[in-house]
Parts: C-alpha cells; structure tokens; sequence
C-alpha cells in the first residue's frame, strides 16, 4: 500500500509540473499607415491578447508578456491577466531554467526619477521585491551577478540570491558568473592599486599586465573568481564569458593590432592571441580566422587544434552539426559536418539547428528557403522567399517585403510554429492565399 501510495503522490507531482508549464507567447505586428499595432499569440495560433488592445512590447518563453501603457510597462500573463499593472519605465524578465533552483523567474522594474535611475527586483512566484541594497541599474540575474549600488559612485559589485552584496562594488563594468569566473572591466585607480599590492608576486597574469602597463599599454577587462579577486590578465580590450571551459579575449599585439585567443579558468592564454577574428566555443570548437587570404578560416577545438581549415567561412556547432563553406565563389561547395569533421549534409546550408530543424538555401531544388531535420529532409511543402530566423523553442520568424504591386506593408514579419503552421499573418496558412513570401508547390491550391 505504501508504495502504491508513493506512485500515486509521485503521478500527481508530475501532472501538476506538467499542468503548469507555460507555452510560448509570440508578440505580433501590424502596421496601418505609419502606425504600429501589436498583439499576443500562443504557438498554436490562439489570440491570447487582441492586435490593438495594447502595445505589446516583449514576450517570454514562460507565457508572460511586457505591455506598455501610457509609457509605463506592465507585465501580463498568457490568459491576458495583470501579473503587475503599468508602474515601471522599463522591465525584464528573467526566465531560464537554471533561476528555477534559486526561485525564478525574476523580473525587474527599472525607472528613472529626480534621484536617479533605479532598479528593482522582484520574484514572478511570490510577487515580492527581493533586492535589499538600492540599485541604479541590474544586469542579467544569476546565482550571483553584477548590479551598481546607488552609494557606489558608478562603480558595480556582485549580489548573490540572498539578495546581499558579496562582492564590493570596485570594477567599471561586470558580467555574470559561468564556471566560477566573471569578467571585469576595471577602473585606472583599481589597476593602480593592484599594481602596487603583493598580487604581482603571486600571479604570473597579474604581473605581466602590470609590466605592460609601465609600458603604457591600457588597462581593460579580466577576469575575477567568486572571492573577487582577479586571476587573469586585465588589459584585454574583449572578454566574453566562459563557453566550455574558454574564454575568447583580444588585446594589442606588439604591432598594435587587436588579435583574438582564449584563455582558461586559471587564466592563462592556452590558446594565445594570434586571430584576426574569432567566435565563442559552441560544443568544444570555435571558429576562426587568420585573416591571411580568402580561405584562412577555420574550425578549432579546446587545444587550438584545427577540426578544419582553409575553407572560406563556417558557423558555430549546434546540436552537433556545424555549416562549413569550403568554397564561396559561385558554384562552391558547402555543408554540414559533425564534431568527427565529416560532411553529413551535403549541397545545403547554411542556418543553424534549433530544436532539431534548420532553414536552409534550396539552391538545388526550389531556389528557396525550406526547413530541414538532422538528416537533411525537407520537413515542410512550402518555401519561403526569405530567410526566416528560428529560436530555440522552434518558432520562426520571417521578414515581409514591401508588396511590389501595392506597395502595401500591413505586415513585416510573419510567424511559423513549431509544427510548421503559419500563425502570423492571418490566412497565410492557406495555399490560395497569394503573397511575395510562401510558394507553395504547384497544384496546392485546389480552387
């Protein structure tokens, strides 16, 4: 009986979760003369807030959506219900999944007053403010995650989701923690400082900036630990976030051109700079370029070792599967590979893969955009004329031209969910309906 009793509780557990999930939200758009009009979908297509009724500003994953009014932002939720009514200037929502442990979603309420600028967090669930320190600006929420007090002068520390101050506020800029590390931009006087203090003698990155700066090199960003305490060099003019254990940064060469590298957790310049572009790490690899002819690009893994090189242009990893151009004159080459560097879907590219589909070029077929699986199927009867842009939740979104004939521009964008139903604009689901966007196959309209 216990344990019948144990399945039972556990069944509910999950029927509950799964009652609760939220669909996607789709903010849409229609325009009457210059004026603008915007509404709420759901991914089935389903009015949840009527084109017109207010100006949708934002929507989320999780079925709220920003709205203004008068100015003021609001924040409603997918059965069109105030969560909290117009009050703020701005707003942002905050809704990834790894905030779910810490008690997101959070939202925050940012506003600017004869004092200043503020900014407020609040809690989705509990509909309480949570930050304990005033705020003149946030930046984006994590287990802890860079704010600017109001008594720091300008200056940005790091609160944790005790909603206190941890680390003091000190650095120019701050980003959020990945992997232990946040980068920095630091201040003229707190490189001084660091310069002066016993860090040098412990920290070879440390005490090579501090040299290159007798040198009057410039000061910029690096990267701290959760102590606050920077390990890396801090003269690197772009520093993004962790990815897979690296960090893409850029600095002066002794040229006095910026070349891009990657540092790792301790800081150090495992792979040094010596690109002349480079992208993140997607999946262990990164894309580059040496910037020394037409086909001096290629794709590197954790090592800087190259998966594939002189080709002319590629795109980051995604589920597994990266578009490689080997050749951009007319009539060259392309497709997908996997992370072993062979070609798995040959003569298509070049979007990336979200949800399992891709929008790819049929320069073979129909001379226009279609949607493919991970094995290069085409996975709906029509094209599209333009490229759409697919989000990771499997919604599409495309651009609308001007109609040639009319010059009518009612509708800018359309919407296509994950199903492959046209939600947006209304009646182009239907194969008759005539516009400059989706071709049908010959014979679809049955009139």
């Amino acid at each position: 009986m216990m344990y019948i009793r144990l399945m039972l509780i556990a069944l509910f557990f999950v029927i509950l979760q799964s009652c609760s999930v939220k669909r996607p939200l789709v903010r849409v758009k229609m325009w009457e003369g210059e004026n603008e009009k915007s509404g709420v979908l759901d991914a089935d297509g389903d009015v949840v807030i009527e084109v017109g009724r207010y100006q949708i500003n934002r929507t989320t994953a999780i079925g709220v959506a920003a709205v203004e009014v008068q100015g003021l932002e609001g924040l409603i939720d997918e059965d069109g219900s105030w969560i909290i009514e117009p009050q703020a200037e701005g707003t942002r929502i905050y809704t990834s999944p790894e905030l779910d442990r810490i008690g997101g979603p959070f939202y925050e309420l940012e506003n600017t007053g004869e004092q200043g600028s503020s900014c407020e967090i609040w809690s989705l669930k509990t509909r309480k403010r949570l930050n304990k320190v005033e705020l003149s600006s946030c930046y984006e929420i994590a287990d802890l995650f860079a704010v600017r007090p109001v008594e720091s002068g300008g200056l940005v520390g790091f609160m944790n989701t005790d909603w206190d101050m941890e680390i003091p506020a000190q650095f120019e800029r701050g980003g959020y923690f990945v992997d232990g590390l946040a980068k920095v931009e630091v201040t003229e006087a707190y490189a001084e400082a660091l310069c002066a203090s016993d860090a040098p003698l412990t920290n070879e990155h440390i005490r090579a900036t501090c040299k290159d700066e007798i040198d009057d090199n410039p000061y910029g960003s690096g990267y701290i630990n959760r102590n606050g305490e920077i390990i890396s060099r801090f003269d690197y003019h772009r520093a993004s976030s962790f990815s897979d254990g690296r960090a893409l940064v850029s600095r002066y060469n002794d040229s006095g051109i910026f070349l891009y590298g990657y540092i790792d957790e301790t800081g150090a310049e495992v792979i040094p700079p010596q690109f002349e572009w480079a992208g993140d790490f997607s999946e262990g690899y990164a894309v580059v370029d040496l910037g020394e002819h037409e086909f001096s690009r290629g794709i590197i893994d954790e090592n800087g070792e190259f998966l594939v090189k002189d080709i002319c242009n590629a795109e980051s990893f995604s589920e597994g599967l990266s578009y490689v151009a080997f050749d951009c004159r007319a009539g060259g080459t392309g497709g997908y590979i996997d992370t072993s560097g062979e070609v798995i879907i040959s003569n298509l590219g070049n979007g990336s893969f979200k949800a399992g589909h891709a929008w790819v070029y049929d320069r073979l077929g129909e001379k226009n955009y279609g949607l493919i699986d991970k094995n290069g199927n085409w996975g709906l009867p029509y094209r599209l004329t333009e490229k759409p842009e697919r989000y990771s939740d499997g919604l599409s979104r495309f651009s609308i031209p001007r109609n040639k004939e009319t010059s009518e521009w009612k509708y800018r964008e359309g919407w296509i969910n994950p199903e492959g139903k046209i939600i947006w604009p209304p009646g182009w689901n239907d194969p008759c309906h005539e516009n400059d966007v989706i071709v049908w196959p010959e014979g679809s309209c049955a009139e």
